[in-house]
């Protein structure tokens, strides 16, 4: 395994050229030797991990590490795919709440007033902890899923309020709303 990351790092060398790249692409799109670079890494951390990992958990994770190196405070990062089904001009059903993370903690920004979310109580920053007695902790993209579903459908929500220590559970009716909110 040491030699594997001796190795990633002698990949990553080149990593102060691909940020000025980046930094000079801001308007469009990575150079190819950019890309090939990163397709590189991927491929020889699949061949060389003791467990199989995939293509899309190890971008993930790579663009998890950029966001927190630039901005340390920042939240999780969605992917367009797992965005696709609802546009901004396509209605979804759910609870209507605006998440995020925090120290892999799965935060509410806000509830959108009216959604079911609102009327049951949620507030900003309560703390999701499962959905339908599933774990959410540092699973923003699943969570945001997981509260989509049939209009009329209901989720069970485990809360912990602020920094408090206990939990409580609220049965939630998911309804039709007019944004890309879960």
């Amino acid at each position: 395994m040491r030699g594997v990351l001796s190795l990633l790092l002698c990949l990553a060398a080149p990593a102060t050229g691909i940020a000025q790249s980046v930094q000079s692409t801001r308007s469009g799109p990575l150079p190819p030797e950019t890309l090939r670079a990163f397709a590189d890494t991927v491929a020889l951390m699949q061949s060389s991990l003791v467990e199989p990992v995939s293509a899309e958990a190890l971008l993930q994770a790579a663009m998890r590490g950029m966001l927190r190196e630039v901005d340390p405070e920042g939240g999780d990062v969605l992917m367009a795919s797992e965005l696709a089904p609802a546009s901004a001009t396509q209605a979804t059903s759910g609870v209507g709440l605006e998440l995020t993370v925090r120290d892999g903690s799965v935060v509410v920004v806000a509830p959108l007033p009216d959604a079911p979310a609102a009327r049951a109580g949620i507030a900003p920053k309560d703390i999701l902890v499962s959905i339908d007695g599933q774990p959410v902790r540092d699973r923003l993209a699943w969570a945001v899923k997981a509260l989509r579903g049939d209009e009329g459908s209901k989720v069970a929500l485990a809360i912990r309020r602020g920094g408090g220590d206990g939990v409580r559970t609220i049965e939630i009716e998911r309804k039709r709303l007019p944004s890309r909110s879960p």
